[in-house]
């Protein structure tokens, strides 16, 4: 493998390690802010709503990425989950119980779905990275 190939291969696969830690600890984040939305007694949720929306900005800049990389399927099912999401904030509010509802279930699924994207991100980065790959076999 040619350095130019070895570098570009390297900086593929940090990128996806990058992509995917900063994806799991966002939506961790974004989990604490919708937590504290629907069980908090605060009367200004700015903060929390505030993180919601950066945390889908973020979300929305990983599909397209998956998109543009040619992982098309993983791309298209994320935007689905990402407006589902989004959808099922609108019905969720303060002061919302739990249950098996159509917005909740949406909601709650897609933390799931992200997490296993971000998982996905980090496992790809650390096959594509050559010295770790070689470390691995």
């Amino acid at each position: 493998m040619t350095t130019t190939t070895a570098d570009a291969c390297r900086a593929r696969a940090v990128a996806l390690v990058r992509d995917g830690a900063v994806t799991f600890v966002l939506v961790l984040l974004s989990f604490a802010a919708f937590d504290d939305i629907t069980t908090g007694h605060e009367t200004d949720l700015t903060l929390e709503y505030g993180t919601l929306l950066v945390v889908a900005g973020w979300l929305s800049f990983v599909t397209f990425r998956l998109i543009r990389a040619s992982h098309r399927v993983l791309g298209a099912m994320s935007i689905v989950v990402l407006a589902g999401a989004l959808w099922g904030q609108l019905e969720i509010g303060p002061g919302i119980t739990p249950g098996l509802w159509p917005a909740y279930v949406v909601t709650a699924s897609a933390f799931l779905w992200f997490i296993a994207v971000a998982v996905v991100l980090l496992v790809s980065g650390w096959r594509a990275h050559p010295e770790w790959h070689a470390q691995g076999s």
